[in-house]
């Protein structure tokens, strides 16, 4: 054990772990709870490296970039998202990942607070974050008409963005 109480990443736990059946699994099994989230980060990106065929690769993007946001890393939670539609166009869950780019600018504008009481330099880039999440909502429901995100969430996202005005 390292002094952070780690078990140290190893080849042996990946093939140990049933990657090709559910890496979501195999995260909850070797990473701990309170680990730090650069393991389970690693061991998804070993994931999508090892099978980058596979059909749950999505879930291993989708591990990546949560860890990243619930660790306070936007940014590479949103990196996350665009390299999985970047290097999975045609894959169904394609759709969803745009959804998330959108959702995700779309917070982050919320989060700098009302339009009317930004200062210049904040509002250049709400402006910024929330065309976008415009860009990035049109986007997919032109690429991606069939996405189970737009049936679940287009309402939601029309109403918020008219509340941050």
């Amino acid at each position: 054990m390292k002094a952070s109480g780690l078990s140290p990443l190893s080849r042996n736990n990946i093939r140990k772990a049933s990657l090709l059946r559910s890496p979501i699994s195999c995260a909850r099994k070797y990473a701990p709870r309170k680990a730090n989230p650069t393991m389970l980060i690693t061991l998804m990106r070993q994931f999508v490296e090892k099978y980058p065929k596979n059909d749950k690769v999505y879930f291993a993007y989708e591990s990546i970039a949560q860890t990243s946001i619930n660790a306070g890393n936007t940014d590479a939670g949103l990196a996350t998202y665009r390299e999985f539609v970047e290097r999975y166009p045609e894959s169904p869950p394609a759709g969803d990942a745009m959804f998330k780019i959108a959702d995700l600018q779309r917070s982050k504008a919320e989060a700098l607070g009302r339009y009317s009481a930004l200062s210049d330099k904040d509002r250049s880039q709400w402006n910024t974050l929330v065309e976008g999440s415009i860009a990035a909502s049109e986007e997919a429901i032109r690429k991606y008409p069939d996405s189970a995100s737009l049936a679940a969430g287009s309402s939601k996202r029309c109403c918020s963005a008219s509340a941050c005005f």
